[in-house]
């Protein structure tokens, strides 16, 4: 941008009152760590993206609320004290809630990872730590659907009370021969259900290339709780399981304790896999 000007139009406005006036309209609207300091955020999402496009993105970039008496949560209230400000961080359940009033119902999460990563399994246990902390609200959110990037489109999931999500550690969809679909999953993977979804089957296979290796343990759990203990053997390859959901947001984490890469037994292929996981015995589910 060397040598061209910026055309900026600054408006002062009380947002919370009263809508952007008309103009021309955005391609984004964005909130960068400043949702957290009005008083009705819904009112102000409202109030600004009167003049969104209809394909038009909502990007929020803020920390999520700490925990109740952490230190983090301690200095909110100290700077409110002090500042005569507000200091609310919204909760990850919170904000969806905020979206879904707006009418941003089609987003994806985003969680920065900030760090030095050695290429080893340390430190790729750290990055998957830090990803799965949840402890960033950044997000961007749509009105439809087709305004999705369609790395996120290709990753959910419709059905008629919700939706369904791979995320982190699930590898993209494939078919089998016979056309049914799967996904590969490494020894960490997450998947996220939302809506009014009451309980969704899958099922886990895993093929076992290893001569030494003739059973794995699968746990899973949901909201940070173990809910399943599953063993998968050489002779009972596969297992079905039900994930019951308990809430609007359910996250679905499993663990395993196998890994490969097929490229150890001659497969030019170096992802990190533990089994395969299917929907299974829902018609409700579409794509």
């Amino acid at each position: 941008y060397v040598d061209k000007p910026f055309e900026t139009e600054f408006i002062e406005l009380d947002i919370e009152a009263e809508p952007i006036p008309d103009g021309e309209m955005f391609d984004c609207v964005l909130f960068l760590s400043s949702l957290h300091h009005f008083y009705n955020p819904i009112q102000v999402i409202r109030h600004t993206v009167s003049r969104l496009k209809p394909d038009g993105c909502l990007a929020i970039m803020e920390a999520a609320a700490p925990e109740p008496g952490t230190v983090y949560d301690d200095k909110n209230r100290e700077l409110m004290e002090k500042f005569k400000t507000l200091e609310r961080p919204l909760s990850r359940r919170n904000l969806v809630a905020v979206l879904d009033a707006c009418g941003f119902v089609h987003r994806n999460f985003y969680q920065p990872v900030n760090g030095l990563f050695l290429p080893n399994q340390e430190s790729l246990e750290k990055v998957r730590s830090e990803v799965c902390k949840q402890n960033w609200n950044c997000v961007l959110a749509y009105r439809s659907s087709e305004a999705l990037p369609e790395d996120v489109k290709k990753n959910r999931i419709s059905h008629k009370d919700g939706l369904i999500e791979f995320q982190a550690g699930f590898y993209d969809s494939e078919n089998e021969e016979d056309g049914s679909a799967y996904r590969w999953a490494a020894p960490e993977a997450c998947l996220e259900v939302f809506g009014d979804i009451e309980s969704v089957d899958v099922e886990l296979e895993c093929i076992f290339m290893d001569p030494d290796k003739d059973r794995i343990k699968v746990f899973v759990s949901r909201d940070d709780l173990v809910i399943h203990h599953k063993i998968i053997t050489k002779k009972e390859p596969s297992v079905k399981l039900t994930l019951e959901t308990s809430s609007q947001i359910n996250r679905f984490v499993f663990m395993s304790d196998y890994v490969f890469q097929p490229d150890w037994f001659g497969i030019p292929d170096k992802r990190a896999l533990s089994y395969k996981l299917r929907l299974i015995g829902d018609d409700n589910v579409e794509g």
